[in-house]
C-alpha cells in the first residue's frame, strides 16, 4: 500500500500508510505519541487505535528500561519501560523491507522510518559507541576501497529483485539458531549491542522464530530473540545506510532532511540537561561517508547542521559533531581526486568555519584533520591554500598553549614543505600568520620558532626569485603600498612585509623575542637585501629601520629602573635585572644593526635620493646614545659609528659624520 501510494503520487495515503505500520513496531501508548508529529500533515486522518490489552497477549522479547528523551512524550512515558513483542519484532522486518525495496518512494515519509528505527535503537539498549571509536571501525571498513565497489555493486545490482538481500538476512536471522550469529554484534557499524543484551548469549539456546507462531523455548529462547533482533536491527540501520547510494538526489535529500530535523530535537533536549541520542548526528556522517561520489549534492545542507552540533554547550554531542564534519572533511578530500578548484574549496570551507567556534576541543579536532589534510594532500589544494592558511591563523589570547602549538606544527610544515607549490598570492598571507604566531603571547618557544620561520620564507623567496617574478603579477593581493613610494615592484614588497614584521618584533614586550627579531632583520637584511631597487631601500630605511631606532629609543627611556620581580630571578643576570637594562640591549643590537647595514650596503644606500639626509638622521641617533647616561649604550653607540664609517664611499659622507661627532663634544 504504501509503495503504491507513492508510485501515483498520493503523498497523505503513503504518509498514513507509513505511520501505521511504524506505530506497530512500538507499544501503542508509545509509539503514537512521538511518530505522530513526523507526518508533513499532521495527525493521520484515520485515528489508529491499538489495545493495551491486546498487546500485552503477545510474548514480551525486549523490555527497554528507558525510553529517547523527547518533547514529545509526557512525564509519565519518559520513565515508564517499554516493553517490545513478537509482533513489533515482525513488523519491524516489514519496515526495513519497505525502505529496500521503496526507498525511493518515501520521500517525506523518511522522517517518520527513520525516528521510528532511533526509537527501537535506543529501547533495545542499541547506544552509539563513543565518537572515536565510531570514526576508527567507519575508516576501517572504508580502508579497502575494492570491496566497498564490490559492495556497492552487489547493492545495485539486486535493488530491483523482489528477494532483497538485506531481506534475506533478516528473515534469515529470525529462523536460526542463535549459535551460529553469536559473532554479528561485533560486525555492527557505529551501533553496538550493550553489555547487557551480549551477556545473554552465553545462556541462550537454539530459537525458531516462525511466522506468527508462537515462540518456542525457554526463557534461554526470549533472551536468544532479543540478541537476534538487537543484531538484525544493527545490521538493517547499516544496510540501510548504505542502499542510499542506489536513491535518486531528491530521496538523498529527503534522508538528510529527515536526520537533521531528528538532530535538532535532539540538540533542544541536550539545552535541558538530559541526554539526548547521537543516533541521527552517527547516520549523517555515515549518509556523507556512503554517498562521497556525489559529494557537490548534499555537502552544503549536511555540513551545515553539523556545524550548528558543533556549537551546542552540551560536551558529548559537540565532540559528536566536531569528529564528524572533521573526518568527512578529511574523507571527502581524499576521496576526491579532482583539480576542480571551486570543489576543493566547497570541501574545504567547513573546515574553515569551525574557526569561529570559541571550543577548544573543536579547534584541536579541526587542526588535527588539517595536519592530515596537509601531510595527503597539501600539494594538490593550490587555490584551497588561502582556506587552509586562514585556519591556521586564527589563533586568540583565549587558546590554549597546547592549541596554539599544534596549529604552529601545521604552519611549520606548510614554511619548510609546501612554499614551493603555495600560490604566490597567498606568500603575503602565509608571512603575516607566521608573524601572528610570533605575537603570540601564550608559548614563547613557539614565537622564538616563528622569527626563525621568516628567515625559511626570505631564504625561499631568495633562491627561488626568478619563478616568483614570473608568476608575481601585479594584480595578485600583496602587502598595502607604502605610504609616499609608488615604484615599488610586488616582488619587493613580500621583501619589505618580511623587514615591517620583524621590526615591529623588535620592539615586543619579552626580550628574548626582541633579541631573535633584531638578529634575523639585520641578518636578513644584509644576506638577502641586493635584489631590492633604489625606491625600495628608500622605504627600508625610512619606513622600517628608523621607526624601528625611534621606537627603541623611546622605550628605553620610559622603561622601568625596578628589579624584575619574578620566580625566576635568580636566573636573570644583574645586568639585565631590570626592564631598562633589558632595553638598552636592544638599543644595542638595533643601533649595530644598522650600523651595519651602512657600512655593507653603501653601495645600494647611495643610491637613493636621501642618503645624506639619511646618514644625517643616524648621526642623531648615534649623538643621543653616545651622550647617554648608561655605559652600555653610550659605548655602543661609538661602536656603530665606527663601524658605519668602516667602508666609506665619500668623503663627503665622513666629514658630516665627524662635524656632528664635534659638536657632540662640545
Amino acid at each position: 500500500m504504501a509503495t503504491l501510494s507513492g508510485k501515483v503520487g498520493l503523498q497523505q495515503c503513503r504518509e498514513a500508510t507509513v505511520l501505521s505500520l511504524c506505530i506497530a513496531t512500538l507499544p501503542p501508548h508509545y509509539g503514537y505519541a512521538v511518530l505522530k508529529g513526523t507526518v508533513g500533515h499532521g495527525e493521520s486522518p484515520i485515528p489508529i487505535s491499538y489495545s493495551e490489552v491486546d498487546n500485552m497477549k503477545q510474548q514480551v522479547v525486549v523490555v527497554g528500561t528507558s525510553v529517547v528523551p523527547s518533547l514529545h512524550l509526557s512525564s509519565n512515558l519518559q520513565s515508564a519501560p517499554v516493553m517490545l513483542t513478537k509482533k513489533n519484532l515482525l513488523v519491524t522486518h516489514s519496515v526495513l523491507r519497505l525502505c529496500l525495496d521503496s526507498g525511493a518512494m518515501l520521500l517525506t515519509s523518511w522522517l517518520t522510518v527513520l525516528t521510528t528505527l532511533q526509537h527501537l535503537c535506543w529501547v533495545c539498549n542499541i547506544v552509539p559507541k563513543s565518537s572515536t571509536d565510531f570514526i576508527q571501525n567507519t575508516s576501517g571498513k572504508l580502508s579497502n576501497e575494492a570491496k566497498a565497489q564490490s559492495q556497492i555493486s552487489s547493492i545495485l545490482a539486486t535493488q530491483s529483485t523482489s528477494d532483497y538481500s538485506l531481506s534475506s538476512i533478516l528473515s534469515n536471522n529470525f529462523t536460526t539458531s542463535l549459535g551460529t550469529n553469536t559473532k554479528t554484534s561485533s560486525e555492527m557499524s557505529e551501533l553496538s549491542v550493550s553489555g547487557k543484551l551480549s551477556s545473554m548469549t552465553s545462556t541462550s539456546k537454539t530459537l525458531s522464530f516462525k511466522g506468527t507462531n508462537g515462540v518456542g523455548g525457554t526463557n534461554g529462547g526470549v533472551m536468544g530473540v532479543v540478541v537476534e533482533f538487537g543484531s538484525c536491527l544493527s545490521q538493517g540501520v547499516t544496510r540501510l545506510i548504505e542502499t542510499s547510494i542506489g536513491l535518486d538526489d531528491v530521496s538523498l535529500h529527503h534522508i538528510i532532511n529527515a536526520l537533521t530535523n531528528m538532530s535538532q530535537e535532539a540538540m533542544e533536549i541536550a539545552y535541558l540537561n538530559r541526554e539526548p541520542s547521537l543516533f541521527a548526528v552517527a547516520k549523517l556522517l555515515e549518509i556523507g561517508l556512503r554517498n562521497l561520489d556525489r559529494v557537490e549534492i548534499y555537502w552544503r545542507p549536511l555540513t551545515s547542521h553539523l556545524l550548528e552540533v558543533c556549537r551546542h554547550p552540551h560536551i558529548r554531542m559537540r565532540e559528536w559533531g566536531s569528529e564528524a564534519i572533521t573526518f568527512l572533511v578529511r574523507s571527502a578530500l581524499l576521496h576526491q581526486d579532482t583539480d576542480d578548484e571551486k570543489v576543493n574549496q566547497l570541501l574545504l570551507s567547513p573546515l574553515c568555519e569551525l574557526s569561529t567556534i570559541l571550543h577548544n576541543d573543536v579547534r584541536n579536532k579541526q587542526l588535527a584533520a588539517l595536519g592530515q589534510i596537509l601531510h595527503c594532500k597539501g600539494e594538490k589544494l593550490k587555490s584551497s591554500w588561502p582556506l587552509a592558511i586562514n585556519i591556521l591563523g586564527d589563533i586568540y589570547d583565549h587558546h590554549s598553549e597546547g592549541l596554539i602549538r599544534s596549529a604552529f606544527q601545521c604552519l611549520q610544515l606548510v614554511v619548510t614543505d609546501y612554499l614551493p607549490v603555495l600560490p604566490c598570492g597567498s606568500l603575503p598571507h602565509s608571512i603575516d600568520t607566521v608573524a601572528k604566531f610570533a605575537r603570540q603571547k601564550q608559548e614563547l618557544n613557539v614565537a622564538l620558532s616563528a622569527i626563525g620561520s621568516m628567515w625559511n620564507i626570505a631564504d625561499f623567496l631568495y633562491q627561488n626569485r626568478a619563478r616568483i617574478l614570473e608568476n608575481l603579477t601585479p594584480d595578485v593581493s600583496t602587502f598595502p603600498d607604502f605610504p609616499g613610494i609608488f615604484e615599488i615592484p610586488p616582488f619587493d614588497k613580500l621583501w619589505l612585509g618580511i623587514y615591517q614584521r620583524l621590526g615591529e618584533l623588535c620592539i615586543d614586550d619579552r626580550p628574548a623575542v626582541r633579541k631573535s627579531a633584531g638578529q634575523t632583520l639585520f641578518s636578513t637584511i644584509a644576506a638577502h637585501s641586493n635584489i631590492l631597487n633604489k625606491f625600495s631601500w628608500d622605504c627600508v630605511m625610512w619606513q622600517v629601520l628608523f621607526p624601528l631606532l625611534e621606537a627603541v629609543e623611546k622605550s628605553w627611556k620610559n622603561a622601568s629602573c625596578e628589579k624584575v620581580d619574578s620566580q625566576n630571578a635568580l636566573l636573570i643576570h644583574h645586568s639585565r635585572n631590570t626592564e631598562q637594562k633589558q632595553w638598552s640591549e636592544t638599543q644595542v643590537l638595533v643601533l649595530g644593526g644598522i650600523a651595519k647595514i651602512f657600512a655593507i650596503k653603501r653601495a645600494n644606500l647611495l643610491e637613493i635620493q636621501d642618503f645624506r639626509k639619511a646618514w644625517y638622521f643616524f648621526l642623531q641617533f648615534v649623538q643621543n646614545a653616545a651622550t647617554s647616561t648608561n655605559e652600555e649604550v653610550s659605548l655602543a653607540a661609538l661602536k656603530s659609528f665606527q663601524e658605519a664609517l668602516t667602508t666609506p664611499s665619500e668623503r663627503n659622507a665622513a666629514d658630516v659624520g665627524w662635524f656632528i661627532l664635534r659638536l657632540g663634544n662640545k
